[in-house]
């Protein structure tokens, strides 16, 4: 791609971090990530939150751009914007340094490759149903009596732990690879997936005892206080339970998860059906069933005063953005769930291996949820409650054609982390309004191609209206103008940037037209305030002869 003429307005910097994300095409971002450095564009420090002054996040001051698979970049995209090509993963470096998460699930090949980043520590570091289990031995991956890719229905759900955390932490596609883990694992010490519905209360109680164990002596409203978030991709369905009343055991799970989501530091992220499956995905458009939730924890989420830190998230198709899910109206936020790049250990009860491949499961959605979750708390320093409601705000659905006549598929609202460069700080939220402040880049690109007006407009941004300048071009091979757009939003942090969404590669054209000098003049006159046949003209580019920009 070949730029000329490049006109750079202030400050440079972020110009030249533009030009080398642009120049990478073809590299391995995940062994070159381009760093962009949001810092140099904060204002005056005395506009900042009493709590942003005070102590600078460890992950704020860095975003990185990973070229990466499009369920994750999906989440880094900003709304009316296209996934760009290559797909590209926004996120603070930080990636949720900071927040510990508690992953609970049946089992974890925590040897495959994907987590050779990750510090498992000893096994009194995680929590296990079964007293007598612990972490396995990095020298024996495999259980003697399965057989390496030796699956079937009975191993198929062991798969699904290891799955979770690739999408959470995992060092190829992980969305949060900050994040302190905590395995807790709810089948017994041989991995049977056959245990006794105890089990989970025995292990989220330690999960329970945990959290207030490290929280002791501490504000937990504090902003200072540490963070939790508990991922549960596990489910129960009481009321299947052979000659049992369900009732009492639903009980006692809505007390523990009440209790913890309760704490102010603590966040619960859940999904409904959590079976796991590496079949084919559905192609985009062929799921339309609208079903209701109908397991626990999810259904808890129907009382959302009970369970204030709760969050019920649904699943989606990465590829046209409709529902995969069960659904019910209190889900505020989802997530790709199906055909998600995962580590897949070698098989049976391995707790080691190589590859990837691809799955469908909806707690892949929750895990990638946890993970936006934990960056917004790191980066951010929101508490736990801030986050949960910039998650909700920052949500939108990716649907991007009209439905058709007789089209009754759900696109419910897809996470967005707003670490795209094209999202401002939210005003009001962490504690203080910041005031306005104003960082503009633009990149005005010329390639056979006459500019011919600019218009200017007023959009949302998040929770705020940043400004929008349409540039309207005219080319040889197109018959109507295309549009490129560029943001100057009122924001902190904001580093917007012009996308042309065309490089024609023709040679500059020269085109005349009769001069107009009365146009000229009311052009000049209305200093860019005042619109002309619905177009708001910025006096630089009115076309007059002298000053302006000849037609």
């Amino acid at each position: 791609m070949e730029f000329r003429n490049i006109k750079l307005a202030e400050p440079r910097e972020y110009f030249e971090a533009y030009q080398e994300l642009k120049n990478v095409n073809g590299t391995n971002y995940q062994d070159q990530p381009t760093i962009i450095d949001l810092q140099k564009a904060t204002p005056n420090p005395k506009y900042q939150p009493l709590h942003r002054r005070q102590r600078k996040s460890r992950s704020t001051a860095k975003v990185q751009a990973w070229k990466d698979v499009p369920e994750n970049c999906i989440l880094s995209q900003h709304d009316g914007y296209p996934l760009t090509d290559p797909c590209v993963y926004y996120t603070p470096r930080g990636q949720g340094v900071g927040v510990t998460v508690y992953i609970v699930d049946y089992a974890f090949a925590i040897h495959h490759k994907d987590f050779k980043h990750i510090s498992w520590g000893s096994s009194k570091d995680h929590i296990f149903a079964d007293d007598k289990d612990k972490l396995p031995s990095s020298f024996q991956f495999r259980n003697k009596r399965f057989l390496p890719n030796d699956v079937d229905e009975e191993t198929l759900l062991l798969l699904r732990g290891t799955g979770v955390l690739s999408r959470l932490l995992g060092k190829k596609f992980g969305v949060a690879r900050g994040v302190k883990p905590i395995l807790v694992k709810t089948s017994d010490r041989f991995s049977s997936l056959q245990p006794e519905n105890d089990h989970i209360f025995n292990a989220f109680t330690k999960v329970l005892l945990d959290i207030k164990k490290k929280s002791a002596k501490i504000d937990v409203s504090s902003r200072k206080a540490p963070k939790f978030i508990v991922l549960m991709a596990t489910d129960y369905r009481f009321e299947r339970l052979p000659g049992r009343p369900f009732q009492p055991y639903v009980k006692r799970l809505g007390q523990l998860i009440q209790e913890v989501s309760e704490m102010p530091n603590v966040a619960v992220v859940t999904s409904d059906d959590n079976q796991y499956s590496m079949a084919k995905a559905p192609a985009p458009g062929e799921y339309s069933q609208l079903r209701p939730i109908n397991s626990y924890p999810a259904l808890f989420g129907r009382e959302r005063e009970t369970f204030p830190n709760l969050v019920v998230v649904g699943g989606t198709h990465p590829g046209d953005g409709g529902l995969m899910s069960p659904y019910e109206d209190f889900i505020r936020v989802s997530a790709p769930s199906v055909n998600i790049t995962v580590a897949v250990p070698d098989g049976g009860k391995s707790w080691g291996g190589k590859r990837y491949s691809r799955a469908n499961s909806n707690p892949l959605a929750a895990a990638a949820i946890t993970g936006v979750l934990a960056t917004l708390i790191s980066a951010k320093e929101y508490t736990i409650s801030e986050a949960i409601e910039r998650l909700y705000d920052l949500a939108y659905p990716r649907r991007r054609e009209s439905a058709a006549k007789g089209d009754s598929r759900v696109f419910p609202k897809v996470v967005y982390n707003g670490f795209s460069l094209l999202i401002e700080e939210p005003q009001g939220v962490g504690g203080g309004a910041p005031a306005p402040a104003t960082v503009t880049v633009t990149v005005t690109v010329y390639q056979g191609c006459q500019i011919m007006r600019r218009e200017v407009t007023r959009e949302s941004l998040g929770k705020g209206i940043g400004m929008a300048t349409r540039t309207i071009t005219l080319c040889e091979r197109e018959a109507e103008g295309m549009p490129e757009t560029t943001y100057v939003a009122a924001s902190s942090v904001t580093i917007p940037i012009t996308i042309p969404t065309t490089t024609p590669s023709h040679p500059e054209l020269e085109y005349t037209d009769k001069y107009d000098a009365a146009f000229c003049e009311q052009c000049l006159s209305s200093n860019g305030e005042v619109p002309i046949s619905g177009i708001l003209w910025i006096p630089k580019d009115c076309p007059c002869r002298d000053g302006g920009r000849r037609l």
